[in-house]
């Protein structure tokens, strides 16, 4: 028996009496997530690996488009879930959390927070649900998930990432958020100091102290990755430029052809 909830970003299957699942979408992440012992095999990427009897509470994350499947060599008491992330907006969190612009995963085992069961079950419920608040309660708690299994599965970058956060400027990280999440949006210096609550000549000053860059040049970097990724999916180089903010297309190759040394047009050639 399968029960699946979702949001814009998220898609939360919860699975009873299952003796194998299959994993891979293009355009997401995947974490499997079991809150009891269980010993499963499984095939990631054409190898076998065995996992024996795992913690209580057990995550495997997924890189975008990994299949996985999972064959569990005893029948287990409780559910196994598996959230389907969309890339751009794990991808954003991942940058908000840990100043990384790409994300990977090896597939190996985590710890998983126990509690969290508790927030996937309530979001599951939320997501069902017609009642008021629902759907902003449903948002608000895929974000609680993904953030609590960006964390376990990156512990080492976690720890860091809390010692920075404590010297880094509200206003920067305001303004940081706003531009991964309102790239396709004109952005400019005057609305992201206003979001900064600084003048335009500090919040340059700032955000270049704390992330090494202009941010004309991070939001250029956010619009880019995000034209891989369309690119990748096949997407027409014009249509691409557009959707992502560019207000011309020979800007967007321009950009494009400095941050990764060819072309969108020779790029996607090479991906899609």
């Amino acid at each position: 028996m399968v029960r699946t909830a979702r949001t814009p970003h998220c898609i939360l299957a919860e699975c009873h009496g299952v003796s194998s699942q299959v994993a891979a979408v293009d355009s997401a992440y995947t974490f499997h997530y079991a809150f009891q012992p269980l010993d499963f095999s499984g095939i990631l990427d054409g190898r076998r690996i065995e996992f024996g009897e795992t913690e209580t509470a057990t995550m495997i994350p997924l890189a975008r488009g990994a299949p996985f499947r999972a064959d569990m060599t005893k029948r287990i008491p409780g559910p196994i879930y598996i959230s389907i992330i969309q890339c751009e907006y794990l991808e954003s969190l991942a940058e908000e959390l840990f100043d990384v612009g790409r994300v990977e995963f090896r597939g190996n085992t985590c710890v998983c927070r126990p509690d969290l069961e508790h927030s996937i079950s309530r979001f599951i419920e939320e997501a069902s649900s017609s009642a008021e608040g629902a759907a902003l309660m449903a948002e608000s708690l895929s974000t609680l998930i993904v953030v609590d299994s960006l964390r376990m599965a990156w512990p080492e970058r976690s720890s860091r990432s809390l010692a920075a956060s404590a010297r880094r400027h509200p206003g920067v990280a305001r303004a940081r958020r706003a531009m991964i999440r309102h790239y396709r949006e004109p952005l400019g210096l005057d609305e992201l100091a206003r979001i900064a609550h600084l003048s335009v000549s500090q919040f340059i000053a700032v955000f270049k102290k704390e992330t090494g860059e202009t941010p004309h040049d991070y939001l250029r970097r956010v619009r880019i990755r995000a034209a891989m990724r369309l690119l990748q999916e096949g997407y027409d180089v014009i249509d691409v430029s557009l959707s992502v903010g560019f207000g011309s297309s020979s800007g967007f190759r321009s950009a494009f052809r400095k941050l990764v040394g060819m072309g969108p047009e020779a790029y996607r050639t090479v991906v899609a």
